[in-house]
């Protein structure tokens, strides 16, 4: 039985067999991303003027379609009495939401809330592949 199978893989193995054409040099770059919280408050999305539970912004670190990050999941995570802010990273994209723990609130209180998350990390840096 272990025979049939090996010899089962073996084939599949050489059926898959893929040329490769080299396009160019794939390199990494550390992208920093400046002033985190003026860069977010200019790209925050949706209506500000009325209270929510949360605010968001996109902030996209890819410089070019021939770019990609490898990095992913959450890089900020902030949390004090009545203020949270998150970031997720995915895509060469960094989405934070930033807003009270629970319930409404003003964006006057939700930005002085992302300030005091990206207090410290002002500048993220980001590891990009580009193609040289």
């Amino acid at each position: 039985m272990k025979l049939i199978f090996a010899l089962a893989a073996t084939l599949i193995a050489f059926s898959a067999h893929a040329e490769d054409r080299k396009i160019g040099n794939v390199i990494a770059v550390e992208r920093q991303v400046p002033n985190m919280y003026d860069t977010c408050v200019k790209n925050v999305t949706g209506d500000t003027s009325k209270e929510q539970s949360f605010y968001f912004c996109a902030i996209n670190f890819l410089k070019s379609p021939l770019e990609t990050s490898s990095s992913k999941g959450g890089v900020i995570r902030y949390k004090e009495a009545n203020c949270r802010v998150d970031g997720e990273v995915a895509n060469g994209v960094l989405l934070i939401t930033f807003g009270r723990e629970s319930g409404n609130t003003d964006y006057a209180t939700a930005k002085g809330c992302l300030q005091r998350a990206l207090n410290q990390p002002n500048n993220m840096s980001f590891v990009v592949y580009t193609i040289e």
